[in-house]
């Protein structure tokens, strides 16, 4: 008897535990979203991508994407929702003073335009990350 009891225990506290995680996470997390499209930076609405240390606004993901061009062979495409209660799906933009920074109108995280990582609290995770792949001047942003 006492083992079925030992048993019971450890499993509710196994339970809860999972629970409890799997709760946490989504409550924190930008949602995912497919993404899949391709840009020619040949395109006269891309032509800002021609140039290193640029970057634009496409539409996709939770709250648009900004794509920027790290160096000549190298882009950064992120989701410009902020990680900071992403719910409210608060769009991340470029700073006006300091062109590396993003900055959420919401809450006021500031993010790094190259890889995403928090600058400025109140957000403590990144922003989401999408893959790139670059050839003969097209983009394939992905996920």
């Amino acid at each position: 008897m006492l083992q079925k009891d030992f048993l019971k225990i450890l499993l509710f506290l196994i339970l809860g535990i999972f629970s409890f995680q799997s709760c946490k996470d989504k409550n924190n997390q930008i949602p995912d979203t497919l993404v899949d499209f391709y840009i020619n930076i040949n395109d006269p609405q891309y032509s800002d991508l021609q140039a290193v240390g640029n970057s634009i606004y496409v539409y996709g993901g939770v709250a648009g994407i900004i794509i920027y061009r790290e160096s000549v062979d190298n882009f950064v495409a992120m989701d410009r929702c902020c990680s900071y209660q992403p719910d409210n799906r608060c769009a991340v933009a470029i700073d006006s003073t300091n062109t590396f920074l993003l900055v959420c109108p919401c809450c006021g995280s500031e993010f790094i335009i190259n890889n995403g990582s928090v600058n400025k609290a109140p957000a403590a995770a990144p922003l989401k990350l999408y893959r790139t792949s670059f050839s003969n001047d097209v983009l394939h942003v992905f996920n």
